[in-house]
């Protein structure tokens, strides 16, 4: 995950790039980004590019932290 978004380039991530992305649902993705602290910009939840390689450090480095795809089986 943070592979690809390092890759992106994207100053905003917004939630249908997470979507498409990471293969999500729209809760899914929402949700996503509410845990690494989006901000609203207008009617649309986005992460800043700063911000959100941040948090994807943090949960990286979090014992706790479990990715969907470590916990199914998956890659993430």
């Amino acid at each position: 995950m943070i592979e690809t978004l390092a890759l992106a380039g994207a100053e905003r991530i917004d939630r249908q790039a997470a979507e498409r992305w990471f293969d999500l649902r729209a809760t899914a993705a929402q949700a996503l980004l509410r845990r690494m602290d989006a901000e609203w910009c207008g009617h649309a939840l986005v992460i800043r590019g700063a911000v959100r390689m941040a948090r994807l450090r943090e949960a990286q480095e979090h014992p706790d932290w479990k990715w969907e795809g470590h916990r199914t089986g998956g890659g993430a």
